[in-house]
């Protein structure tokens, strides 16, 4: 039996915020926006937070979980950006969060001053980030995936399946205004 399981859920998190650490800074200042409490959530703030500690940042100055509930996230946003006026950027870590918290820095005038990252590089997030509405992305390469399930069922098929690898994760990009 085949399984898909995000594997690049850390590595992602962490080509981020090396991203953002390298531009704002070790001291930047910083808020922490996650969906659910579960593994997605848990393994991109990992990521992130293992490049925090690693270069010595302080930790973040807010984070919250929204259950991926869009008025929330918005409600979220607009809290932490009215809470900290010196803030660097918001670490978002799902694309709908990513997106109503942009929407947030726009309505509140804060689109200038705080970045915002993108999480998976889908259509929607891509567009944001042609129209200045995110800073950064990362995308996984969904073709690396389909392309080696195919080759592991050839070799099933074939009767090579002790070829097949047991884990495979593809590559990552990260995509940057």
């Amino acid at each position: 039996p085949l399984l898909y399981t995000g594997f690049g859920h850390e590595e992602g998190s962490r080509m981020l915020a090396d991203y953002l650490f390298d531009r704002y800074g070790q001291d930047a200042r910083y808020a922490i926006i996650c969906g659910t409490h579960g593994q997605v959530s848990e393994l991109r703030t990992r990521g992130f937070n293992q490049v925090a500690i690693a270069r010595h940042a302080p930790p973040p100055l807010a984070e919250y979980y929204t259950d991926q509930a869009p008025e929330r996230i918005y409600q979220v946003a607009g809290e932490i950006l009215n809470t900290y006026q010196n803030l660097d950027f918001i670490f978002c870590t799902t694309t709908d969060i990513a997106l109503n918290t942009s929407r947030a820095l726009k309505d509140l005038g804060r689109k200038d001053t705080v970045s915002v990252n993108g999480w998976g590089g889908g259509e929607s997030e891509l567009e944001a980030l042609q129209q200045g509405d995110l800073e950064v992305t990362v995308m996984g390469m969904n073709d690396d995936s389909g392309v080696s399930i195919a080759e592991a069922i050839k070799y099933v098929i074939a009767g090579h399946q002790e070829q097949v690898p047991p884990l495979f994760s593809g590559e990552m990009k990260l995509l940057a205004a």
